[in-house]
């Protein structure tokens, strides 16, 4: 018998590890040293500052350096991957002709207008979601399409999570385009002259130095806010609390050094759950493993709801104390290999009959045998009376099954920057601020409330991918046409060392919807 505590392995070590390192930096990264406790270094000069390490960032740094540009990366985490490399299930790229595939990507785009997503922005991702994929490919990634069963979902072809191998992908040609990378340092403002012109970012590293890096342009590529629990509640007081599946120092950063240029924020009235991650540790089983048959249980062992409903964390909540129990059979653990990774390191509970399912689940045996024997019943004749599941791929007929408890956490930002299709970050009046660019889930507006599994990471390629080329591009403008000759300073200077907040009460900016 092999259980999540029992057998632990290695990776069980290394998340705590994690956890703890994660805990300190942030812990240092929320802090600021007074001015005359900081020693300074002296200033650095690149054309292009990316500020952030995930997938959009190192899009970013990737693609303005393959358009000539000298770029620095400055992550404040002690390594790189941000959110990103937790991604397990799939890509999304929707293949180039889509002559046979037109009515879904038509009701993809309607789904997400109707949520507030933008037309235009979602086109763009639809459209470039191959291109980005390609260009990954022709860096190294492992990447392959399912073209019988599922042809809009890119995966690896080994077992390897799929952020885990674009993150890769990416800091190797980082590393062979001899981009600096520096983590463990924050940046605590971004750099504007007398005329509202983005010039670089300040920047503490973990040894307490302030620095400047002057740049001709700044990318910002700093993730959501799911763990900044004042926004979090601002948007939502029911989410207090709430675990999130993000790094602890998803806190908005972005949001934050773009808010003294006034810059727009769209859709922050929402946050996206995800119903199906591990305690603790806060990892995510995709809902894939729930469209390929997994149920849900609650902790009674009662099947409670509709498992592949939009929002399938609320009734976990109200009807399941917080915490459920995802049942699995073999062959939907055979299909994604994600959980069949989650499966050999130790993360589920295998039974190998009724009593033993039970068991684990520390509820009754003749109540966990009911919900089985009439979803069994229900599944031989294809129609789900209960909740009205749309689909009922597993009968759970053979043993082993796998069981593995799970409770809903804060998963996506929807609401961010409001940027233009070349990741240009524009103002209230809607007008590019001059210099500044963002991608990934730092920016808002692509999505609505919610956002199609996979799509997070087509989301930050082929937006970070605009943006760094954007971001060279005007640092080649920047350079003929504004001289670095007039007077700057910045805005600890202007302010006597107080930086405003970003305004968290509704309404304070007028793009909040």
């Amino acid at each position: 018998m092999v259980t999540s505590f029992r057998k632990s392995s290695w990776r069980f070590a290394l998340s705590a590890l994690l956890a703890l390192v994660v805990a300190g930096s942030c812990a240092h990264a929320t802090t600021t040293p007074k001015a005359d406790e900081l020693e300074t270094v002296p200033e650095q000069r690149v054309d292009v500052v990316v500020v952030g390490a995930g997938v959009a960032g190192l899009s970013a740094a990737v693609s303005a350096a393959e358009h000539g540009a000298s770029v620095m990366v400055i992550e404040k985490m002690p390594y790189v991957g941000g959110n990103s490399i937790q991604s397990a299930g799939y890509m999304l790229a929707y293949p180039t002709d889509m002559t046979e595939h037109a009515e879904h990507a038509s009701r993809v785009v309607k789904d997400m207008v109707a949520q507030k997503g933008s037309r235009e922005m979602l086109g763009i991702m639809m459209n470039d979601s191959s291109a980005a994929v390609r260009w990954l490919r022709s860096q190294g990634a492992d990447l392959v399409r399912d073209w019988a069963e599922h042809p809009f979902r890119v995966s690896p072809a080994s077992s390897v999570m799929v952020g885990e191998e674009v993150v890769k992908t990416l800091l190797h040609t980082a590393e062979r385009f001899h981009l600096p990378i520096q983590t463990q340092s924050r940046v605590t403002e971004l750099l504007k002259d007398d005329e509202g012109v983005v010039y670089g970012v300040s920047v503490i590293n973990g040894q307490g130095r302030r620095y400047t890096v002057k740049a001709s342009s700044v990318v910002l590529a700093t993730g959501g806010f799911s763990a900044a629990d004042r926004l979090t509640c601002s948007v939502n007081p029911s989410y207090r609390h709430m675990a999130t599946t993000n790094l602890p120092s998803t806190l908005g950063d972005g949001m934050r050094l773009a808010e003294p240029f006034n810059a727009a924020l769209v859709n922050m009235r929402h946050i996206y759950v995800h119903a199906t991650t591990l305690p603790l540790s806060n990892l995510v089983i995709p809902k894939q493993a729930r469209e390929e048959g997994a149920i849900l249980l609650s902790r009674d062992g009662e099947r409670f709801c509709n498992e592949l409903a939009t929002q399938t964390w609320r009734p976990i909540l109200e009807k399941s104390q917080g915490q459920a129990w995802l049942v699995m059979d073999q062959t939907t653990v055979d299909k994604l290999p994600i959980l069949k990774t989650y499966a050999r390191y130790g993360y589920f509970y295998r039974a190998n009959d009724e009593d033993e399912l039970a068991r684990y689940m520390h509820a009754k045996r003749d109540v966990v045998e009911k919900s089985l024997r009439r979803y069994r019943m229900l599944a031989a004749v294809g129609e789900d009376r209960d909740f009205h599941r749309p689909t009922m791929r597993s009968h759970f007929k053979q043993f082993p099954l796998y069981v593995v408890k799970v409770q809903p956490a804060l998963h996506y930002t929807p609401g961010g920057l409001k940027i233009s299709p070349d990741g240009e970050v524009v103002n209230f009046q809607g007008k590019p601020i001059q210099g500044l660019y963002a991608a990934g889930e730092t920016t808002g507006g692509v999505f609505g409330r919610t956002r199609p599994e996979g799509a997070g990471l087509t989301d930050a390629v082929v937006f970070g991918r605009r943006a760094g080329e954007a971001a060279a591009a005007y640092s080649v403008r920047y350079q003929v046409e504004k001289p670095d000759n007039r007077k700057r300073t910045t805005l600890l200077e202007r302010t006597q060392g107080k930086i405003p907040l970003l305004p968290l009460l509704k309404g304070k900016n007028p793009n909040w919807n």
